[in-house]
């Protein structure tokens, strides 16, 4: 009677464990979505400017990389042809390449002022420290060599670069731009930069 009574509570046991560790694992995988093992590439980013496409394909959990160098302003942003092309499913961290497109221009907006800035040391910054300073004051950016990219990882373009020049120097002042008769001209903050 009293082995019975033990191996009935030994079964007893046994099965409070089990169902707690199976009710325990199910609820590990409940709450626990599990990533998309592929994603596809996104028609936005084949439409967008290569800044907002390296974006988009960031986001996704995708390396990025640009086929060659090309010059990058404020003004002057290319569009993008993307490799693999847009609505082609790939497996998150692979890499799609980026060479640029056509190149949409802009137009500056004519300033009401003209305040005036110190241009700071920029020099081993990353390009995105730059192009933030200049877009946050109102100022235009140039790039005139922005290198072909291995596939990266960076959550920004401009992350992927170094600053070893510019022009003004720092310390020098620098304003949005100058008047020519009925026209204004933009004196852009000129950025010279390698890999990061």
């Amino acid at each position: 009677m009293i082995e019975k009574m033990r191996h009935l509570l030994t079964t007893a046991l046994l099965t409070v464990i089990c169902v707690a560790g199976l009710s325990a694992c199910q609820s590990a995988h409940h709450s626990a979505p599990s990533v998309p093992m592929e994603v596809i590439v996104p028609s936005r980013a084949a439409s967008a400017d290569i800044i907002d496409a390296y974006a988009a394909l960031h986001r996704l959990g995708l390396r990025v990389a640009l086929t060659k160098q090309f010059g990058i302003s404020s003004l002057s942003l290319p569009g993008v042809v993307l490799a693999p092309r847009a609505g082609t499913r790939v497996r998150r961290g692979s890499t799609v390449t980026i060479a640029p497109g056509a190149v949409t221009l802009g137009s500056p907006v004519y300033p009401t002022s003209q305040p005036i800035h110190r241009v700071p040391n920029f020099d081993g910054q990353l390009l995105s420290v730059a192009i933030t300073w200049t877009n946050q004051r109102g100022l235009f950016w140039s790039v005139p060599a922005l290198p072909s990219l291995p596939a990266s990882t960076e959550p920004h373009l401009f992350d992927a670069y170094r600053i070893v020049g510019q022009t003004p120097r720092p310390g020098r002042t620098i304003l949005p731009g100058v008047t020519t008769g009925r026209g204004f001209r933009v004196t852009p903050l000129i950025l010279k930069v390698v890999l990061a």
